[in-house]
């Protein structure tokens, strides 16, 4: 490994032949001086990466340590182990709120490989994981440490701690449960009664309704985009395409120059959620609110990406979820009445269909657009539909 200084040297390198902010590289540069003073000070000559983070919160006051100036420090400090190790920052560190009990790793690792050649999508495997790691720490915090310990009773006992959910939520789970616990059986020697656990589950789709603001509440939120902060046209051009062409979060992040045929002003891509093709008109807006951002704010970048990250490393969003704060805080500073709605883009794109229903657009255009492959689908939009829905309420009978 290279001497501290070295590696403190080589990381500061990465940083300025990647434009990173001389702010920004301040930060970084006081906590690696930080660190490498330390260690030559106290004749610290190779820590590994785990000593590193603990050498850190040593120097930090322990009432500040969760603090976002902590998440920094320690973000740092690994960025110069992975820089060391693989030549690169990675884009971020997310936490890990659900660790894998030891008792039951080998099952989990090789429940994880065989999601890998399922075929599934990211999202769908991330998802089955997610659930996977709930279960098992759940069993492992209740004393079970086994898989052929593993009875009905236990699972009973896991769902209770889930009524509080939606019925979606709620139903959602116990489809995980069904195929999760039908391979536990099959692949490890699990109960054989688990797998005959839930065979009808049902599903209230209308226990809750879609979050959906009309135009008026969507133009306050765009309005109230401060065109003075730092990524305002990206935020406009963003909120454009979700709310006028209905796309969704990671559509948005995934659009590519190649996706764009600037002539015929369409967008042509594959769908991440549905994996089918789909090629929409760009209205005006959408059209030179790309426009505005790609000649006027987008930071220089060799990524084929459209959106890309304002601060270097100006590379691709890792997923739609980075621009949830985009909307939520144009609501927040609009005045608009959220009540309990969703503040996200996909309340956008709900928005959308029940928009263009209001205003009488065929059933098969909004279902085009949308890209959804059943008609039924988009159905679910009708319950938000009153100017329709008023025409077929029936008169209250008079009661004397």
């Amino acid at each position: 490994m290279k001497s501290l200084r070295e590696l403190v040297f080589q990381a500061e390198t990465y940083l300025e032949d990647r434009d990173y902010k001389p702010e920004v590289m301040g930060h970084y540069r006081y906590v690696w001086n930080l660190f490498t003073s330390y260690c030559e000070e106290n004749g610290v000559e190779s820590p590994s990466q785990s000593e590193a983070i603990q050498i850190i919160k040593s120097i930090l006051p322990e009432e500040n340590y969760s603090t976002r100036t902590a998440v920094f420090h320690r973000n740092a400090i690994n960025r110069l182990y992975d820089l060391e190790r693989t030549g690169a920052f990675p884009k971020c560190y997310m936490a890990k709120r659900y660790g894998i009990p030891e008792c039951f790793a080998p099952e989990y690792s090789a429940y994880e490989n065989n999601l890998a050649q399922s075929g599934l999508s990211k999202r769908t495997v991330s998802g089955k994981l997610i659930n996977a790691k709930r279960l098992f720490n759940y069993l492992a915090d209740s004393g079970n440490t086994a898989i052929e310990q593993l009875r009905q009773r236990h699972i009973y006992s896991y769902i209770s701690t889930i009524n509080a959910r939606t019925s979606v939520a709620r139903s959602a789970i116990l489809f995980f449960l069904r195929s999760f616990l039908a391979y536990l059986v099959e692949n490890h020697g699990a109960d054989d009664l688990l797998a005959k656990m839930f065979p009808v589950i049902l599903v209230n789709h209308s226990e809750s309704l879609p979050s959906v603001y009309d135009k008026e509440e969507i133009t306050k939120a765009i309005n109230a985009i401060n065109m003075n902060g730092e990524c305002a046209r990206r935020d406009r051009a963003v909120i454009m395409l979700a709310f006028q062409l209905g796309m969704r979060a990671g559509d948005i992040s995934n659009i590519k120059y190649e996706n764009i045929d600037w002539r015929l002003r369409t967008v042509t891509f594959v769908q991440e959620k549905t994996k089918k093709a789909l090629q929409l008109p760009l209205p005006d807006e959408c059209f030179f609110s790309l426009l505005d951002y790609l000649k006027n704010e987008r930071p220089k970048s060799d990524d084929k990406h459209i959106f890309v990250r304002s601060r270097a490393p100006h590379q691709a969003y890792s997923g739609g979820s980075a621009f949830y704060r985009i909307i939520a805080d144009c609501f927040a500073r609009s005045g608009v009445d959220t009540g309990n709605r969703h503040r996200g883009l996909h309340a956008l794109r709900h928005s959308s269909a029940v928009n263009m229903l209001m205003g009488d657009t065929p059933y098969p255009v909004i279902s085009g657009i949308l890209g959804h492959e059943n008609a039924n689908t988009t159905k679910q939009y009708l319950r938000m539909d009153v100017k329709h829905l008023r025409r077929m309420s029936l008169e209250v009978p008079h009661v004397r």
